[in-house]
C-alpha cells in the first residue's frame, strides 16, 4: 500500500515506517490527525509503524525524492537525521527531507523512515499521486507565497552544495586507468553499501593477483582463517611470510625473520630489509613518510616521523592558494594529546613554500571524527566503533573541542560506514596541497615528539605512510606491477618524457579538464567531505569505553559482547 504524508501542507508520496522506543511493543497504527509526544501530524492516510526503523516491508527500488517539509504544529521539536546529519527543528524551521531520513519525535524517542515509492522518471505516476491532494487544495495567496519560498530555500540549498563541493554520488565517476594507478590510491569495498559506493574499489583479493612467487604481508593483527578464504590466492604462492604485531609487542619480538627463498633461474637468497634497496625507485611519483621506534639524533631527527614530513615539504613549491590553508587529521584512534605537541604538528604540516619564496604559513586544522550518532546510525551500529578504538580520557579534553568535525561521506557513499582509513591533508576548495595515506594515528608514539630542546625525536611505533604531492611528474615512465600483463610495461622513453606540475583535486572538484591536459589533474578518492563541517553543541565525539544505552540500529546498547574487529552475526 502507498501513501500519501502531509506535514504543514506538503504533500510526500512514499512508505513510512516507525519504532518506538516508548513501553508498547510491536506495531502501533497511528491515524490521522493524530497527536503523538506534544507533536500533531496531519496524514491523508493511516499508516503502520514496524519496530525496526531500518527494516521497511517494502523492496526500495526507487529513486530518492526530495521534498521541503515544515514542522511548526506542536510543543517539541523534531530531529531530522539525513545522511551524516543530525538537524533539530524548531517551530516553524524547514527542512528538505529525502527518501532513506529518520525522523524523530522527541521526548519519547519515536523513529520514522522516510522512504519514497516513486521512480524520478515516472511523471505520469507522480501526476496521480498527487493530482487528488492538488485538486483539493485551493491556491490561496498564503500557499502560493509559501510554494515560493520552498523553491527559494531548495535553490539556496543547492547554491550552498555547490559551494561546498558536495557531489551527489561522486564516487560513480571514479575510474582508474592502470597507467595511472601510481598516482593514486583506492578505497576498500564495504558490504552494505550502494553498488555506485564501490566503484573502483578493491578487496583484498583484488591486490593478491597474478603470478606471485613470493608474498610479504604485514599488519598489526593477522585473521588467518579469514585472511585463506577472503583471498585463495595465497594458498597457491610457493613463499608466503606473514609479519605482524601481536605477541608481547617488544621490538625483540617484531625483528624481521631469516626467510631464505628459492626461485626459477635466480637460484636460493635471503630476502631482508637490505634486499629491497636493490630496486630502482626512481620512476615512484610519492614519496614515503615512515615512523621506527627510537630516540633519534643527528641527522636521524629529520628521517623519521613527523619531521621526514616536515623536510620533505620544505623542499616543495606550492601554489599561492595555498598559503595558511587549512588541515585535516583524519584516523581512527586518538592518543593522549596536548596543545604544545599538537602546534608542533602543526608546524610540519605548514612547512612549504610559494613560487615567490614566501612560506605557506600555519593553518587551521580540524579533527575529522565520528560522532556518537554516526556510530549509532552506522551500518553496523554500536560494533562498528570497534574499528575507532579511543578511550574516553584521551577523546574529552577541553582543549581539543575547537578542532573537532563530522564525517561526512555523502559524495562516496559511505556516511555510514565508519572510518579506519587515516589521512591527513592540507586543502583549498576541493584542491589539495598534499594529501597523506598512512598508517598513523593522530599519537607522539606514531609521530614523534621532540624533546631536548629540539635535539631528539622520540616514536615508539612502526608506521608507515604515502605522500601524494603536486610535484613535477613524468608524464610518460614505467609501470612495475607484480602481475604479468604489466610487469614490463614500458610507456614512452624515459629520454623524451613530458615533465608537468599535476593537480590533486577530490571526487568533487568542479574544474574541468578539457582545457588541459588530463594528466596534469590526479583525482584522490578523499572519502569525507571537505571543507569538513565542525560539531554542533549537541554532538558528541565517540568514546568506545562509555557507555550508551540508547539502542542503535541493531536494537543494541552498548557496551556489549563482540570480539574486536570480527563481524557481527
Amino acid at each position: 500500500m502507498q501513501h500519501k504524508i502531509r506535514i504543514n501542507g506538503c504533500s510526500l508520496a512514499g512508505w513510512l515506517f516507525g519504532s518506538s522506543q516508548s513501553k508498547s511493543r510491536g506495531r502501533h497504527l497511528i491515524s490521522e490527525a493524530s497527536t503523538l509526544a506534544g507533536h500533531k501530524q496531519h496524514w491523508s492516510h493511516q499508516y503502520l509503524c514496524n519496530r525496526q526503523a531500518d527494516q521497511p516491508e517494502a523492496p526500495l527500488s526507487h529513486r530518492l525524492h526530495r521534498r521541503l517539509c515544515e514542522f511548526d504544529r506542536g510543543i517539541n521539536p523534531v530531529v531530522v537525521l539525513s545522511g551524516n546529519e543530525r538537524k533539530k527543528l524548531s517551530s516553524g524551521e524547514n527542512l528538505l527531507i529525502r527518501s532513506g531520513d529518520i525522523i524523530e519525535l522527541i521526548p519519547g524517542h519515536h523513529f520514522f523512515k522516510y522512504v519514497a515509492s516513486l521512480a524520478v522518471g515516472d511523471k505520469n505516476a507522480q501526476k496521480r499521486a498527487f493530482s487528488s491532494t492538488d485538486q483539493r487544495e485551493e491556491l490561496t495567496p498564503k500557499k502560493l507565497r509559501q510554494r515560493r519560498e520552498d523553491k527559494a530555500i531548495s535553490s539556496r540549498n543547492s547554491q550552498q552544495n555547490n559551494i561546498a563541493g558536495n557531489s551527489e554520488e561522486a564516487m560513480r565517476h571514479f575510474h582508474v586507468s592502470c597507467d595511472k594507478l601510481p598516482h593514486t590510491f583506492r578505497l576498500l569495498q564495504v558490504q552494505g553499501l550502494p553498488a555506485w559506493a564501490n566503484t573502483s574499489c578493491v578487496s583484498i583479493e583484488d591486490v593478491i593477483q597474478g603470478d606471485i612467487l613470493v608474498a610479504i604481508l604485514s599488519n598489526y593483527m593477522v585473521d588467518i582463517d579469514w585472511l585463506i578464504p577472503a583471498c585463495p590466492t595465497l594458498a597457491k604462492i610457493p613463499h608466503v611470510m606473514v609479519i605482524h604485531g601481536e605477541g608481547d609487542g617488544t621490538l625483540e619480538h617484531m625483528k624481521w625473520p631469516a626467510f631464505t627463498v628459492k626461485l626459477p633461474m635466480i637460484g636460493s637468497f635471503n630476502i631482508n630489509p637490505s634486499f629491497f634497496k636493490k630496486f630502482d625507485y626512481s620512476d615512484a611519483v610519492v614519496r614515503l613518510v615512515a615512523s621506527v621506534p627510537g630516540y633519534h639524533t643527528g641527522t636521524n631527527v629529520r628521517k623519521w616521523g613527523h619531521m621526514k614530513l616536515r623536510t620533505i615539504l620544505q623542499e616543495c613549491i606550492f601554489n599561492k592558494e595555498f598559503q595558511n590553508a587549512p588541515f585535516v587529521y583524519q584516523f581512527s584512534s586518538l592518543g593522549s594529546l596536548d596543545e604544545k605537541w599538537m602546534a608542533e604538528l602543526a608546524s610540519s604540516m605548514s612547512s612549504g613554500i610559494t613560487e615567490d619564496k614566501k612560506p605557506l604559513g600555519l593553518g587551521e586544522p580540524l579533527i575529522v571524527w565520528p560522532t556518537v550518532e554516526d556510530v549509532r546510525c552506522s551500518l553496523e551500529g554500536y560494533a562498528a566503533g570497534n574499528a575507532v578504538p579511543s578511550p574516553l580520557k584521551n577523546v574529552e579534553k577541553e582543549f581539543l573541542k575547537k578542532y573537532w568535525a563530522k564525517w561526512k561521506a555523502s559524495h562516496a557513499g559511505r556516511c555510514r560506514a565508519m572510518p579506519h582509513i587515516k589521512t591527513y591533508t592540507r586543502y583549498s576548495g576541493q584542491e589539495l596541497a598534499w594529501f597523506l595515506l598512512t598508517s598513523a594515528n593522530l599519537s607522539k608514539a606514531a609521530w614523534g615528539a621532540l624533546q631536548k630542546s629540539n635535539s631528539q625525536l622520540m616514536i615508539r611505533s612502526y608506521e608507515l605512510g604515502v605522500l601524494f604531492l603536486p610535484s613535477v611528474i613524468q608524464s610518460n615512465g614505467h609501470v612495475f606491477s607484480c602481475t604479468n600483463e604489466y610487469s614490463k610495461k614500458q610507456i614512452g622513453s624515459k629520454e623524451n618524457d613530458d615533465v608537468q606540475k599535476a593537480k590533486l583535486v577530490t571526487l568533487n572538484w568542479q574544474g574541468s579538464k578539457s582545457s588541459q591536459s588530463a594528466s596534469e589533474v590526479t583525482v584522490l578518492p578523499v572519502p569525507y567531505e571537505l571543507p569538513p563541517q565542525r560539531y554542533s553543541s549537541e554532538d558528541v565525539p565517540w568514546s568506545w569505553d562509555r557507555r550508551y544505552n540508547k539502542k542503535d540500529v541493531c536494537g543494541q546498547v552498548w557496551p556489549r559482547r563482540v570480539q574486536l574487529y570480527s563481524s557481527q552475526d
